[in-house]
């Protein structure tokens, strides 16, 4: 179509020029102009534009409804994949639907890609009312990180999951997220690959996110992140909630008692505290965390009071 419409104008274009330049050569020729021959070969010139105008004005009508015609496919492609992911009720589609086209028109984000975020959700196993409550937080935290739609759904229940949080706590986790990274040595990918290690054991120590995003923003200024910060706080908690023999010696010789380093009794930050009146050597540290942790408690130790500050923060 865009060839017959190209050709068209081409042709038009071409039988105006050629009168144009007949009478130009004809001017030119006799060596001399009137205002009649003048007049006339404006006339060739402005009928040449207008053939133009029209052909360039046709081109750009047709792009346009080619790119209508390819969102509107994609769109509705995007919408077939929700469908088969989810097995949704024509009912419950046209709510999907709704919603995707509501944060097309009122995000950076496009209808197709919203119904795409909704797919990536009840991939991860969420049903209709946990799709469309956080559907528009993942659009958020796309944008705030970065990053694909797919990976911040990914994100987003890992740590719900990891967390043992219901989907109404999504947005206190991406807040606790979003501000842990933009004051910490670390980003947003770090941080929730650094839950997505350690929550689940945190979780079964009754950390919250706010203390656990803390303690991972200290280790991460210290440049332990992402695995590495997670690694860390799980080798800790696994240390204090059993200690060794030799934890237990390298406490007493400190002048602590076993029960000053009870995470149940004290929290995590409230054990680092304590750690932090004594000298804490480098002996000390692999005694009591191990080899593998020692490293990450001695900084948690070291900067227990900005992670006490900084968990009142989040």
């Amino acid at each position: 179509m865009s060839a017959k419409i190209a050709e068209l104008g081409f042709e038009v274009n071409s039988n105006g020029l050629m009168v144009a330049q007949n009478r130009l050569r004809g001017v030119t020729k006799e060596g001399r102009t009137t205002t009649k021959e003048i007049k006339s070969l404006d006339q060739s010139f402005v009928g040449l534009k207008g053939a133009v105008g029209i052909a360039v004005a046709a081109l750009a009508t047709f792009g346009v409804s080619m790119n209508i015609k390819d969102t509107i496919f994609s769109f509705d492609k995007a919408i077939t994949g929700l469908r088969a992911t989810t097995r949704a009720t024509a009912e419950d589609m046209a709510l999907y639907e709704k919603q995707a086209r509501t944060l097309g028109a009122t995000s950076m984000f496009s209808a197709t890609q919203a119904a795409e975020a909704q797919r990536f959700l009840a991939m991860a196993g969420f049903n209709l009312n946990e799709v469309m409550q956080s559907t528009p937080g993942i659009l958020k935290l796309a944008t705030a990180a970065e990053i694909g739609l797919a990976q911040a759904a990914d994100l987003a229940s890992n740590a719900l999951g990891g967390l043992q949080l219901p989907v109404e706590e999504l947005g206190r986790v991406m807040d606790v997220l979003a501000e842990s990274a933009s004051s910490s040595n670390t980003d947003i990918v770090q941080m929730a690959s650094a839950l997505k290690r350690s929550a689940p054991i945190a979780t079964l120590a009754k950390i919250e996110i706010e203390e656990l995003a803390a303690v991972i923003g200290a280790l991460s200024d210290a440049g332990l992140q992402a695995e590495l910060a997670g690694t860390g706080v799980i080798g800790m908690i696994r240390q204090l909630s059993k200690m060794t023999p030799q934890a237990e010696q390298a406490v007493k010789d400190l002048g602590l008692s076993v029960d000053d380093l009870s995470i149940k009794k004290h929290g995590l930050t409230g054990v680092m505290r304590n750690l932090s009146k004594v000298q804490l050597d480098e002996s000390a540290a692999i005694a009591i965390f191990g080899s593998e942790a020692a490293a990450a408690g001695a900084v948690v130790a070291a900067f227990s009071d900005s992670v006490a500050e900084q968990t009142v923060r989040l």
